[in-house]
């Protein structure tokens, strides 16, 4: 767990790192919901280029192999909360880019 002290932008901050241990049924439950994410986000790499075309500007959520697609992220998430309940923090979200521009990387 990570957590940051201070107040103000100009405040010294100070980072805490501490190690939680978790028991073997939190880790059981957190390596399901991880195994559920990534299957939601491979789901999402394989229809990419379907996404792109039909969901350009919107927010994307995919729970349980399916596409669910909002104006906002909120109802995104809301959309696949309903139909997928037990796949809650294990689904794939982003907003589709509504037009395709070159990346700069620079640093």
């Amino acid at each position: 767990m990570i957590k940051s002290y201070g107040t103000g932008l100009n405040a010294p901050s100070v980072v805490m790192l501490e190690q939680v241990e978790l028991s073997p049924a939190e880790q059981t439950e957190a390596a399901a919901r991880r195994a559920t994410y990534l299957a939601n986000a491979a789901w999402a790499s394989r229809h990419a280029a379907l996404i792109g075309r039909t969901c350009a500007g919107r927010f994307v959520c995919i729970a349980g192999g399916e596409l669910f697609v909002a104006d906002t992220p909120a109802e995104a998430h809301a959309l696949a909360g309903t139909a997928h309940p037990d796949e809650v923090g294990a689904t794939y979200s982003t907003r589709v880019p509504d037009q395709q521009r070159p990346k700069i990387y620079a640093h």
